[in-house]
């Protein structure tokens, strides 16, 4: 026993050697550890120590006013991210509007509206480098002109599809990406500047493949413009992301974002001469509550008065005149508790009803390689034969209507029509249906791809052949397929798309599944 109790101490007496030198190895590699970071620590403050006295160096000092502005407000040296921001309208901008003067006047105006909203965007970035955090209702009049241009360029993408639509689209869905400037934190419900211009890219460049896939091969500065807008946000991309990251960096030194505008407006355009003043008001009458006493013996006197007045308790009132019945307004002819409407009557017109409103001319005819159905009105006898793989179909502005396309076309799309059928036996590439309410659409052979963009209540009618087709369904309701059924006596099988979607954050990732609803 003795001689155990002694090998069991000296286990123990080893194992805290060894639990002791674990220690000092593991002090020991924290030491060098925190020695590192501490070395790396002291580069960097060197290197932004230098790179701040260089800047300091090179640019003016900003002197801020005591009005609350800055010297520099709008006419004083440019900061590092208006540099910048310059830098890439001249780089990407400039270029891709020179590429848009050759494919059209459609191309080329909305190329010029995103070169307007970019210039738009260039103040803001320089109102954002020289003026601090400004307050809700100042950050909307600021983003205002902005918001304009934006607007600007977004509609032109509705209305009548041109042969630039995927362009006008594409511009559209893009510029949104301006609106990093207008974020302010999470409370706002916008995604932060990065992810913001990331997702409206993606959005734009579903359009962009279009014209890739449409144009390669055939006219390749249609390519070279698709390449372009592309290489334009992805610049914006990185700007964004090197200068404001986690949101606009605004200048905590800088004056206010109103004396800015002024200052800027004052610089624009000289003041207006003095107006003369308004004619001085006429004089109180006699005896009025406003006015004014002279010399203390009078106010003197009229506080004695009012006291001497209220000494007399109930005779106070004894001089006031009694208001009878007929003087009430209740019992007054012509006169009514009715609280006036503040709407305008509504003109009147002859015969008691609206101007009848011009009906468009109807439409059904080959323009080149587009079959071209437009303004049809309760015509179901439209038929399109004779086609080929080459030719597209246009379908726009139609109500109670049914088209029907015989043979095999390149693509078919359906745009701003109500209660109208489609049906059409093969497409090539695929059938759009775009900003219709309550319309069918039948496929007889085969179709790859069926989109619905802004569509409330669709029908989809496919065939056995056609089962194998993709429908993409963006911001649309009611939309229903029927499919044949299992035998061909079987009534054909119906099923819903689903509208809602629920998110959850699984996995470092967002995960979005359709909403199911059971009954009970």
């Amino acid at each position: 026993h003795g001689f155990k109790r002694s090998i069991q101490n000296e286990i123990n007496r080893f194992e805290s050697i060894v639990e002791i030198a674990m220690a000092q190895a593991l002090m020991e590699a924290v030491m060098s550890k925190l020695e590192g970071i501490e070395l790396r620590l002291g580069n960097i403050e060197t290197t932004i120590g230098g790179a701040t006295q260089a800047i300091v160096s090179s640019a003016p000092a900003q002197v801020v006013s005591t009005a609350g502005g800055s010297a520099s407000d709008g006419g004083g040296a440019k900061t590092v991210s208006v540099t910048a921001f310059d830098s890439l309208i001249a780089s990407h901008m400039q270029p891709l509007l020179a590429k848009s003067t050759a494919l059209g006047p459609e191309i080329s105006e909305i190329t010029k509206l995103l070169e307007k909203a970019f210039q738009e965007e260039r103040k803001f970035v320089d109102i954002i480098s020289k003026c601090k955090t400004p307050s809700i209702p100042e950050l909307q009049q600021a983003s205002a002109a902005l918001g304009a241009a934006v607007s600007e360029a977004n509609a032109k993408a509705e209305g009548r599809r041109g042969d630039g639509f995927n362009h006008v689209k594409a511009v559209a869905e893009a510029s949104q990406a301006l609106f990093w400037v207008v974020y302010t934190g999470p409370a706002s419900g916008m995604s932060m500047p990065v992810p913001l211009v990331d997702e409206s890219w993606q959005s734009a460049e579903f359009y962009t493949n279009k014209i890739l896939r449409e144009w390669r091969g055939k006219d390749d500065r249609h390519v070279e413009w698709a390449k372009g807008l592309k290489e334009l946000f992805m610049g914006l991309k990185d700007y964004v992301k090197q200068h404001h990251t986690t949101g606009p960096s605004w200048n905590l030194s800088g004056g206010s974002v109103t004396s800015y505008s002024a200052s800027s407006s004052s610089r624009s355009a000289p003041p207006p001469p003095p107006a003369a003043g308004p004619p001085p008001p006429p004089p109180p009458p006699a005896g009025s509550l406003t006015q004014p006493k002279t010399g203390g013996a009078g106010k003197e006197a009229g506080m004695s008065a009012v006291f001497s007045e209220l000494n007399k308790g109930d005779g106070v009132t004894a001089g006031l005149r009694k208001v009878t019945d007929d003087m009430k307004a209740k019992n007054q002819a012509g006169r009514s508790g009715a609280v006036p409407s503040l709407v305008p009557a509504k003109t009147a017109q002859t015969g008691g009803k609206p101007a009848p409103v011009a009906a468009k001319v109807p439409k059904c005819a080959l323009e080149g390689r587009k079959w071209v159905v437009e303004n049809q009105t309760e015509n179901r006898n439209i038929v399109i034969q004779d086609c080929t793989p080459k030719q597209t179909v246009y379908v726009y502005n139609c109500h109670k209507s049914v088209i029907q396309v015989q043979g095999k076309v390149n693509s078919v799309a359906m745009d701003k029509c109500s209660r109208t059928g489609l049906v059409f036996q093969e497409v090539v590439a695929a059938c759009e249906v775009v900003n219709c309410q309550s319309v069918e659409v039948q496929c007889s052979v085969a179709v790859p791809t069926i989109v619905l963009d802004n569509c409330e209540g669709c029908q989809v009618y496919l065939s056995e052949s056609s089962k194998g087709t993709t429908i993409t369904t963006a911001k649309s309701s009611e939309v229903n397929v029927l499919t044949p059924g299992a035998t061909p006596d079987a009534d054909m099988a119906e099923s819903p798309l689903p509208e809602q979607f629920s998110s959850t954050f699984e996995n470092g990732k967002w995960v979005t599944v359709p909403v199911m609803h059971s009954a009970g």
